[in-house]
């Protein structure tokens, strides 16, 4: 399987152990992984998420599809829940990427933990609230903005970003 050829494109990577990853990936060579990583071996890799050509059994582009969530099939996924868990550090490196797509759903993954479900808020709060009054500098995408807003004022209890406009 070329997997080259799904470099900066929308697709769903299903492994051998059956989990499903959609995102916008890079394709990593094997001299950059053994770089890297220390592993000669390709890869497809997600903002936090690394997936080895060895267990990759499918990967689909997603580039055609065009639905209520853009190319993917949900808000969030395994991705962003792996980041999430994770958090600040993970979590920081989906904020911080340069695809909106990325970002929204990071967003809607922490908005799904605290909002729907309730979930009590996490030690790590304050840093979270940092890492999102960050977002204004790096993206003027006024949906993430606004959901952004939203989150920083449940984790200050009210506290606004100052925008840079």
């Amino acid at each position: 399987m070329d997997i080259s050829r799904f470099e900066g494109k929308p697709v769903r990577v299903t492994d051998k152990f059956g989990t499903v990853y959609e995102g916008i990936c890079s394709h990593n060579s094997i001299d950059y992984d053994e770089h890297e990583f220390g592993v000669s071996e390709e890869a497809l890799q997600f903002p936090a998420v690394l997936v080895w050509k060895s267990i990759i059994v499918s990967v689909e582009s997603l580039e055609d599809v065009d639905g209520p969530y853009g190319h993917f099939s949900a808000p969030f996924g395994e991705i962003e829940e792996i980041a999430f868990q994770d958090g600040p550090s993970l979590i920081d490196e989906i904020l911080f990427c340069e695809e909106d797509e990325m970002v929204i759903r990071i967003l809607n993954c922490i908005e799904h933990h605290f909002c729907t479900l309730g979930e009590p808020l996490p030690e790590w709060k304050d840093e979270l609230a940092d890492l999102l009054k960050q977002l204004p500098w790096f993206t003027e995408d006024l949906a993430i903005l606004e959901k952004s807003d939203k989150l920083i004022a449940l984790l200050t209890g009210g506290e606004k970003t100052e925008s840079k406009f």
